[in-house]
């Protein structure tokens, strides 16, 4: 089967939006949540009410589910789950950065600890190596 990215770039696949159709590039432009309406959670919920609104049972006729609503669904959830990959790893890092931080602060506070326990004698030792 042919990427999902390419069939709608093909043909040329628009999205509903709170601000009108976007294209498949835009919905990378898009924030997970908020503004106003206008961000994938609410395109993906668009999407799934209208396949939900085509397979509606009827007892005259069939529903048949539009396969291109079906394909849209699939790329939007496959970039929101990039976006919340990359959120994940953001904050990841963050985390790691922070503890690193705080593990030089307080190595630096045990190095002055023992400069601090050092004689006299000592520290003017280390004054005189340091001068020669």
């Amino acid at each position: 089967m042919e990427s999902k990215y390419k069939i709608a770039l093909q043909e040329g696949y628009l999205f509903k939006t709170s601000r009108g159709m976007i294209t498949t590039q835009d919905l990378f432009t898009l924030p997970l949540q908020g503004s106003n309406g206008f961000n994938l959670d609410k395109v993906a919920q668009t999407i799934a009410a209208d396949i939900k609104a085509e397979g509606e049972e009827s007892f005259v006729t069939t529903g048949t589910v539009n396969p291109t609503n079906s394909i849209k669904l699939e790329i939007v959830k496959d970039i929101i789950a990039d976006k919340l990959a990359a959120k994940q790893a953001r904050l990841n890092a963050k985390t790691k950065a922070d503890k690193k931080a705080k593990l030089r602060d307080i190595l630096s506070r045990k190095q002055d600890e023992s400069l601090e326990a050092k004689t006299e004698a000592e520290i003017l030792a280390e004054l005189e190596a340091l001068d020669a």
